[in-house]
């Protein structure tokens, strides 16, 4: 509902035939999404992840001055 009002995106319709959807399960254990990820043939692991920044990368610090009324 919330991505409908959001964005005008009724996930809840088939993009197909526009006939409602309905949910059928909710599935949270690890190994039943894996299996059926992978009987779909879609990733089923998670993207690697990005290097981390260089160690000697510095951050920049300003010095402010405060004004005296």
């Amino acid at each position: 509902m919330l991505m409908k009002r959001t964005w005008g995106l009724d996930v809840m319709r088939c993009p197909a035939c526009s006939h409602r959807l309905r949910v059928v399960a909710t599935v949270t254990e690890r190994a039943v999404v894996t299996k059926i990820l992978d009987h779909l043939q879609v990733r089923s692991t998670p993207l690697p992840r990005a290097p981390p920044r260089d160690p000697t990368w510095v951050q920049e610090s300003f010095a402010y001055e405060h004004a005296v009324a």
